[in-house]
């Protein structure tokens, strides 16, 4: 069941990606988007998918989503618009691919999503991030590990695991989100997409800062 939700969340990444014009999809991107879903996913009180992340210099990486991808590619309902292996003077040889929904598929799985209240909320929370992080442009998106709260953190070193699902509570991505909202809650009740809105730009700033 869990592997069929990441693929769920997955398709719905496509599917806003090709929205706001992030299409075809890098892996670096996607990656990216796939942890901030997660990171945030508190913040919409739904329930985070992949709770342990392999820390590289710059970006997160997943296997497990990989290995998701990589089945709904055999499935047809993603497709592949380009394939190779780049060497990263940072991470070593990596991935470099760019994918998008084959709309004859997708489209029909989204169709049934929007029938089903909580697979339509978590569509539409995933949405919004891609929104939010779309703003930032696609270099900004790939430097976000740089600047977020929870993958940044200083104790893990690259190569370790970022955890954002332990047992110390919110991980501290979605706390410094929710810290935003509760900060803001005299002059304004944000909403959950304004709260995922406003991290997003919190990152943005401190990466000009860095």
């Amino acid at each position: 069941m869990q592997q069929i939700e990441r693929q769920l969340r997955l398709i719905a990444i496509f599917d806003a990606a090709e929205e706001v014009g992030l299409y075809p999809v890098d892996v670096r991107t996607l990656h990216t988007l796939a942890y901030l879903a997660d990171a945030l996913a508190p913040v919409w009180h739904l329930p985070i998918l992949d709770g342990q992340v392999l820390k590289r210099r710059t970006y997160p990486f997943f296997p497990a989503l990989q290995h998701d991808l990589d089945l709904l590619v055999g499935l047809g309902v993603v497709q592949v618009d380009s394939f190779a292996y780049e060497e990263d003077w940072e991470d070593g040889w990596r991935l470099s691919a760019g994918y998008f929904l084959n709309r004859s598929f997708a489209d029909r799985i989204i169709d049934e999503i929007n029938q089903h209240h909580l697979a339509e909320r978590s569509h539409a929370f995933v949405r919004e991030v891609v929104y939010a992080a779309s703003a930032i442009g696609v270099e900004g998106i790939e430097q976000v590990g740089i600047a977020d709260a929870a993958y940044s953190n200083p104790v893990v070193d690259v190569g370790g695991v970022v955890d954002i699902d332990g047992e110390q509570g919110v991980n501290a991505t979605a706390k410094t989100a929710l810290r935003f909202k509760a900060l803001t809650r005299e002059q304004t009740n944000l909403s959950d997409a304004e709260t995922v809105h406003l991290y997003v730009r919190h990152l943005y700033s401190r990466m000009n800062v860095a």
